[in-house]
């Protein structure tokens, strides 16, 4: 399983296991009609027994042995808004899917390339700088 790409709408129950980590997580979620809320509980496996983990301040679910928290958040993925099950850092900042991380790196080049280019670096200069070719930047610049 690969923390960064975990990214999953959960239904009602959820198990989640990692040989390489030695964990197991179930997870369920209830989704009140009423109060159009959504709830979360996560247990982990200890001594053959499942015991509930408590949310921390900030409603997500440490995972102390991978340095990660679980937490619910609601926005867009895939063409759907709704709530999805994410992996937070200790810190409590979002932890970015890789296509996610991909749409950042892209706006920040494209934000770049004509702050650099008005600095007056040549085309060439700024494919340098930024590793990428000059026909890039040129499509980038246009």
């Amino acid at each position: 399983m690969q923390l960064q790409q975990f990214h999953t709408k959960l239904t009602t129950k959820k198990f989640i296991t990692d040989s390489a980590y030695r964990f197991r997580l179930w997870l369920t979620r209830s989704k009140s009609a009423v109060k159009k809320t959504q709830e979360l509980e996560v247990y982990h496996l200890v001594d053959g027994a499942y015991q509930l983990i408590q949310a921390n301040e900030r409603g997500h679910y440490p995972i102390s042995r991978l340095g990660v928290e679980l937490g619910l958040w609601t926005g867009n993925y895939q063409n759907q808004h709704q709530c999805w099950l994410r992996w937070w850092t200790q810190q409590g900042d979002l932890m970015l899917t890789g296509a996610e991380r991909a749409d950042n790196l892209e706006k920040s080049i494209k934000d770049s390339i004509p702050k650099l280019l008005a600095m007056g670096l040549s085309i060439e200069q700024v494919a340098e700088a930024l590793s990428l070719s000059a026909e890039v930047v040129r499509e980038f610049n246009s």
